[in-house]
């Protein structure tokens, strides 16, 4: 035990930059899972497949319903291609959120 409190010794005062690590540790994690979870259910919405894993996950909640409708009608009125910008964009900022 004389080993870890000489450990914890040398922490003084970083303790607090200590609990923002592990704040932007967690952060990062949930923004990694946020930005590889993003590609398969809109990918999906834009091509139009049916019955791909994950499509009907996405509308499982109210954000999902809102992004999924917003996507659609934006689909509706300037095409796929825009859909697919709108997307690749969100994809680059929670990659960036996740690097950062």
């Amino acid at each position: 035990m004389k080993k870890y409190s000489r450990i914890f010794s040398y922490l003084g005062k970083k303790k607090g930059k200590l609990g923002l690590y592990f704040i932007y540790t967690v952060l990062s994690t949930i923004f990694g899972v946020i930005s590889i979870g993003m590609l398969i259910p809109f990918l999906s919405v834009i091509f139009k497949v049916e019955g791909a894993p994950g499509a009907d996950t996405i509308k499982s909640n109210a954000l999902g319903s809102y992004l999924t409708d917003n996507l659609n009608a934006l689909m509706a009125s300037n095409g796929p291609a825009a859909g697919l910008t709108v997307i690749c964009i969100l994809i680059v900022l929670a990659t960036l959120l996740k690097n950062f």
